[in-house]
């Protein structure tokens, strides 16, 4: 199962998505059009481009000299090629040496940019090579921050060599006094040199021109009419209620809903929470011989409306230019009014019709209704508008465990995005 999810992210991620971007390859160039947004967890070495007459290309650090992308919450991010002495020091603990300073290694990298100024925040994340920081100045020189750990000669301790702390120091400028004794608590971590670089450069009365945002999730609420159609179908100790055919009805469904886009994951991949109104009302009937007099009818109502409480996850994929996702949850209902009777009638071969007074099967069924829903949505015009047709499969349980009410629906509902 686990294997399988994973299977299942890593597809809906290898999806292309191409997003608003601008490429500076490194003869000056500039190139607009779409690159394909992959939610980069670490710093990518090749871009795909779409131009906006439709070709696409591949460009790697070899063709650029930066890139940006306009993501899906509306936020630049911003890469840019750099020639570094990046530090390749080993960081597993049964690897680590007694040199306290760093082993470096010439690389070509696209660096993402965290703050874009007189004094530039970049930042790498080379994934089993670790995450990396440098700073950048006016005159093209790019170096790495540097932090190191190593252990005692001699015996296991581990120390590190936060020489970063003093590159820092070193950058700020007179102005910047104030400050120069909290850079050296400074954490190696994106928030706190993102924060200690803003304040050099607004020393040196340098507005950013640049600084990175994280994604944000997108949010929305939602709102949606339909109906439902219904199939009961009882399963009891007692051969009448197993064998009764209800008839297949309509009712009316409405609900609000609340979605969440996960992050990274290039609005494919939200989980949605609802509050649901469904009702259902069914009647049938199971017919037997009643020796050879006439045929008894057993009739069975039932009558029952439910606020449901729905989680789901929803995948949303992107065939040509429209959207399409897929829903998958479970739903837990609590019962607002439950009716339910059974009645048999002897149908006599004389005519005569007997009666023979109510069961009720569901006295002590629980409040509760539990079940597994599964929805195919699509957008109508515009992203506010959706249509959904959706299937659930819910059980009532009683307190006596041999009555159970499975319920399956068919909906078709209206939906508005605000």
């Amino acid at each position: 199962m686990v294997f399988s999810l994973l299977l299942a992210y890593n597809f809906i991620i290898a999806q292309k998505d191409y997003l608003p971007g601008t490429i500076v390859k490194l003869n000056g160039e500039i190139l607009t059009g779409g690159i394909d947004y992959q939610n980069w967890k670490k710093n990518p070495s090749f871009i795909l481009f779409k131009s906006n007459n439709g070709q696409e290309s591949k460009y790697t650090y070899q063709d650029m000299a930066s890139f940006e992308v306009l993501r899906p919450d509306k936020k630049l991010e911003r890469y840019r090629r750099a020639i570094v002495q990046l530090n390749v020091s080993p960081t597993a603990l049964d690897k680590l040496d007694d040199n306290p300073y760093p082993i470096l290694k010439t690389d070509t990298l696209l660096l993402m940019v965290l703050v874009d100024s007189e004094i530039d925040l970049l930042y790498y994340n080379g994934g089993s090579k670790g995450s990396h920081f440098f700073y950048a100045t006016t005159d093209g020189k790019v170096e790495e921050l540097i932090t190191k750990e190593f252990i005692t000669k001699g015996s296991r301790q581990i120390n590190v060599n936060d020489q970063y702390r003093i590159q820092i120091y070193n950058l700020t400028p007179d102005c910047d006094e104030k400050d120069k004794p909290q850079i050296l608590k400074l954490k190696y971590e994106k928030k706190q040199l993102m924060a200690a670089f803003m304040s050099i450069n607004k020393c040196l009365s340098h507005d950013p021109d640049y600084l990175f945002e994280n994604e944000n999730s997108i949010n929305n609420f939602y709102a949606y009419v339909g109906a439902d159609y219904n199939f009961v179908k009882m399963n009891s100790n007692k051969e009448y209620w197993n064998k009764t055919d209800f008839d297949n009805t309509f009712s009316p469904t409405f609900g609000l809903g609340f979605q969440w886009m996960i992050p990274r994951t290039q609005k494919k991949l939200s989980i949605a929470y609802e509050i649901y109104y469904t009702q259902i009302k069914a009647k049938g009937q199971y017919i037997k011989d009643f020796l050879n007099l006439g045929k008894d009818h057993y009739i069975t109502q039932i009558e029952a409306a439910y606020l449901r409480l729905n989680t789901s996850v929803q995948w949303r994929f992107i065939p040509r230019k429209t959207w399409v996702f897929l829903r998958f949850g479970v739903s837990i209902g609590y019962a607002l009014y439950t009716s339910q009777s059974s009645t048999l009638e002897t149908h006599y071969f004389d005519g005569h019709v007997g009666r023979y007074g109510k069961d009720t099967p569901f006295a002590n069924i629980q409040k509760v209704n539990e079940g597994l829903l599964l929805g195919l949505c699509t957008k109508v015009m515009n992203e506010h508008l959706t249509m959904e047709v959706r299937l659930s499969n819910t059980y009532d349980i009683s307190n006596d465990l041999a009555i159970r009410m499975n319920t399956k629906s068919l909906a078709v509902l209206a939906g508005f995005n605000f």
